[in-house]
C-alpha cells in the first residue's frame, strides 16, 4: 500500500515535469529574433554565436546537427550559431562530413 502510494506520487511528479518541459518548449519555439534576446530572457549576460568544433567524426556531426536543430526550434533559423571546425590534412583529404557541415574551417 505504501509502495503503491510512492509509485503514484512518482508518476504524478514525472507527469508534472513533462508538462512543465512541454510548456517551456512551447514558449521557446521560434519566438526569439536573436541570440542576444534569448540570452537576456534567460537571464544571461553574453551570447555565444560561434562554436569551435575541435573533434572529428560522428561526434562532431552529432554536435552540429543537435545545435542547428535547437537553433531552428528557438529562432526559426538554423544559422544563428556559426560553427568553426578544426580539420586535419587527413580529414580534408577524405572530405569529412563535419567539415561540410561547419561554416568555416
Amino acid at each position: 500500500d505504501k509502495q503503491q502510494q510512492q509509485q503514484q506520487q512518482l508518476q504524478q511528479q514525472q507527469q508534472e515535469e513533462e508538462e512543465e518541459q512541454a510548456e517551456e518548449e512551447d514558449e521557446l519555439d521560434g519566438s526569439f529574433a536573436s541570440m542576444e534576446e534569448y540570452v537576456r530572457k534567460m537571464g544571461g549576460k553574453r551570447a555565444i554565436t560561434r562554436v569551435l568544433i575541435a573533434n572529428n567524426g560522428i561526434a562532431a556531426v552529432k554536435a552540429i546537427r543537435s545545435m542547428r536543430r535547437w537553433s531552428y526550434q528557438v529562432f526559426g533559423d538554423d544559422n544563428v550559431v556559426e560553427f568553426v571546425a578544426m580539420a586535419s590534412p587527413e580529414d580534408l583529404k577524405v572530405n569529412a562530413e563535419y567539415i561540410h557541415m561547419a561554416d568555416t574551417f
